[in-house]
């Protein structure tokens, strides 16, 4: 009944507000029994956490470019398919300045999205075009987000997805 008054085709047959609706959703619990709240049971918590390296090896054979910076923007981690995407071997990148690197190149923006993500917590993206050869465009999205640890952003990490090849 309550769904079926919040529904009325008529608007007069509906609820006159929320607090309406909450009141008679109230009254309603308390008639069946469901006024007292119920205990929440506490979330299973996993048998281990993933370790370091498992968290790597994810990151290192996902086929998308990922990458991840301190507050610096110096490159902490970069998967393999960055590394081909920016064209240069892992050992060269991880220490590198991202302002350095062949992707701020590609997208002058980043350093500017790096400091957004930092400073206020936000998720940016970028969409890139560049060419690829005679006559051939290839479109790149790029994220960035905070990389927080208990609570603290130590970094940020991107992702390289492909829209258009």
């Amino acid at each position: 009944d309550l769904i079926l008054t919040c529904l009325a085709k008529d608007p007069s047959a509906r609820f006159t507000s929320v607090r309406a609706l909450l009141e008679e959703l109230v009254e309603l619990m308390e008639r069946v029994g469901m006024s007292k709240r119920r205990q929440e049971e506490p979330l299973p918590t996993p048998r281990r956490h993933h370790a370091d390296s498992d968290c790597r090896s994810i990151v290192e054979t996902n086929p998308l470019p990922m990458f991840a910076v301190d507050p610096e923007g110096l490159f902490t981690l970069v998967n393999q398919s960055f590394c081909l995407f920016v064209k240069k071997e892992q050992e060269e990148l991880v220490g590198q300045a991202l302002g350095e690197s062949r992707l701020a190149t590609f997208c002058p923006g980043i350093i500017d999205d790096l400091q957004v993500v930092l400073r206020k917590n936000k998720v940016t993206s970028r969409e890139l075009e560049f060419s690829v050869g005679p006559g051939r465009q290839s479109k790149v999205l790029i994220w960035l987000t905070p990389l927080v640890a208990s609570g603290i952003i130590i970094g940020a990490h991107g992702v390289v997805h492909w829209i258009q090849r």
